[in-house]
C-alpha cells in the first residue's frame, strides 16, 4: 500500500523529470537556432555584415584571444616576465580608454596579465594618472578631436614634467592633439603583417630583434613627416615607428600594433600574438624606456 508520503516523493520526481526533459528540449531547439542563423549569416559578405551578424559569426573571437594571451612563448617569459615584476613594485601605467569604443579591449588585460599595474583612464578621470610612470593611449575607434581642451592641457603636462607617453595606431593622432608632436602624420589606410627594418636602437636595449620585424598593421597613420621624431623602425622611406624627448618626458609613438590582434578574412580571423610575432618586445622596451629604466 502506498503511503502518501511515497506518492509526494513521486510527484515530485515527475515534476523534476519533467522540467528536466523541458529544459533538454529548449536547449536542443537553442542550439539549432543557432546552427540555422550563423549558417545563414555566414552567407553575408563580411563587408555587408552589421555589428552584430559580425559578433554571432566571430563570438568565439574573445576566447581565442584570451587564450592566446594567456599562452606566453617560453623565451619571451623567460626575458621579461622577472624584469616587468621588478618594474611594477615601483610603477603603474595608465592606459586612455574613454571617449568611444576601444578598438583593443584586450591591451589593458593583455598588460595586467604579464604582471603590470594598470590604471584605466578616461577624459573625466584624469586624475587617475597621478599615480602613473606613463600613460598609453592604444589603437581604437574613440574621437581624438573630441578629447577636450583641459584633457589635453592635462596630459600635456603630465609628460612635460616627466611622465612617459607611449601613442600606437590611432594613439599617434591623440598624440598630435595633444601637443607631443608636429607635422603630417601620413594616412595609410592598409590592415595585415608588414615588415619593418629597425634603424635605431636607442629604445630597444632588450628586445631580442636585431633588424628585421614584422608587425600588424591596422590602418594607423604613418610618422614620416611628424617634426623632431627620431625615426626607429621604416618601412622603406616611411617612419612606422618613433621617439623624442617632450619637456622632461619621452614620447614613443607606434603607427602599427605591436601588441598584436586580429586579422579578418572573410567570416574568418587570424590572431596575430605580438608575444609571438616579436613585437610585443619592442613595446615592452618602450615602457622601460619612456619611464626612465
Amino acid at each position: 500500500m502506498t503511503s502518501a508520503h511515497d506518492l509526494q516523493g513521486r510527484r515530485r520526481a515527475a515534476r523534476v523529470a519533467l522540467w528536466g526533459f523541458g529544459l533538454a528540449l529548449l536547449s536542443l531547439a537553442s542550439v539549432a537556432v543557432g546552427m540555422i542563423q550563423g549558417f545563414r549569416i555566414s552567407l553575408i559578405p563580411a563587408y555587408q555584415q552589421t555589428a552584430y551578424q559580425k559578433y554571432v559569426v566571430k563570438g568565439s573571437y574573445y576566447l581565442d584571444r584570451r587564450e592566446s594571451i594567456d599562452s606566453l612563448p617560453e623565451d619571451f617569459g623567460r626575458l621579461w616576465l622577472p624584469m616587468i615584476r621588478e618594474w611594477t613594485r615601483h610603477n603603474t601605467i595608465g592606459v586612455y580608454v574613454g571617449n568611444g569604443i576601444n578598438a583593443t579591449p584586450f591591451f589593458p588585460n593583455q598588460l595586467e596579465s604579464l604582471g603590470f599595474r594598470v590604471v584605466r583612464f578616461g577624459d573625466d578621470d584624469t586624475g587617475a594618472i597621478r599615480e602613473c610612470r606613463l600613460i598609453i593611449f592604444p589603437g581604437g575607434h574613440y574621437d581624438v578631436g573630441n578629447i577636450p581642451q583641459e584633457t589635453r592641457r592635462t596630459l600635456g603636462r603630465f609628460v612635460e614634467g616627466g611622465g612617459g607617453f607611449i601613442g600606437i595606431c590611432l594613439g599617434l593622432v591623440a598624440a598630435k592633439e595633444i601637443g607631443l608632436v608636429e607635422g603630417e602624420l601620413v594616412e595609410w589606410p592598409v590592415t595585415g603583417l608588414i615588415s619593418g627594418r629597425i634603424v635605431d636602437h636607442t629604445v630597444f636595449k632588450h628586445a631580442p630583434v636585431s633588424t628585421d620585424v614584422t608587425f600588424l598593421h591596422m590602418n594607423g597613420r604613418l610618422l614620416t613627416g611628424a617634426i623632431a621624431l627620431k625615426p626607429l623602425v621604416m618601412l622603406g622611406d616611411e617612419v612606422l615607428a618613433g621617439a623624442r624627448e617632450f619637456g622632461k618626458g619621452k614620447v614613443v609613438l607606434f603607427s602599427s600594433h605591436p601588441e598584436g590582434g586580429k586579422i579578418e578574412y572573410g567570416n574568418d580571423y587570424v590572431i596575430a600574438e605580438g608575444t609571438s610575432l616579436h613585437t610585443m618586445d619592442l613595446l615592452l622596451d618602450a615602457i622601460f624606456y619612456v619611464s626612465g629604466q
